[in-house]
């Protein structure tokens, strides 16, 4: 078992306080106000040692930085696609999808991780917005 440092402490507080599913670089943007002599080497350590402890979990980002969640349960998540925002997503997790997949498929699977994309209910309205004046534009033309 690895020993507890400071350090990891105020890795672990970040992911918690900052509850936007941060970034490796979000987090060390927060260590670092509160120490500003950590390294970036030392936050990405700690977050690999804290996953691999499975006090926080890594999520996978397709074409992005991958993201660091306090909630270790298995759960899904999204994004919006215009303003990045990343939360939770309250559906429920389907537990059998890896057992389906397994069978249909002869893989084993182990697990699997879903990112829904959309847009978020500040970026809904202002689309629709967005939408309506072109709408309107488009009539006058």
């Amino acid at each position: 078992m690895k020993r507890r440092t400071i350090q990891r402490a105020l890795v672990l507080s970040a992911v918690h306080h900052l509850k936007n599913h941060p970034t490796a670089d979000e987090v060390y943007q927060y260590a670092a106000q509160h120490t500003p002599t950590i390294s970036r080497g030392t936050v990405y350590r700690n977050l690999a040692q804290l996953e691999e402890e499975k006090a926080i979990r890594r999520i996978p980002i397709p074409n992005g930085p991958d993201r660091f969640d306090c909630r270790t349960d298995d759960h899904y998540h999204m994004v919006c696609v215009m303003c990045g925002r990343f939360e939770d997503a309250p559906v429920p997790y389907w537990q059998r999808a890896d057992q389906e997949l397994s069978q249909a498929t002869g893989w084993q699977c182990t697990g699997h991780t879903i990112v829904f994309q959309g847009l978020c209910k500040e970026c809904s309205k202002h689309y629709a917005t967005i939408r309506m004046q072109e709408d309107e534009y488009h009539e006058q033309v």
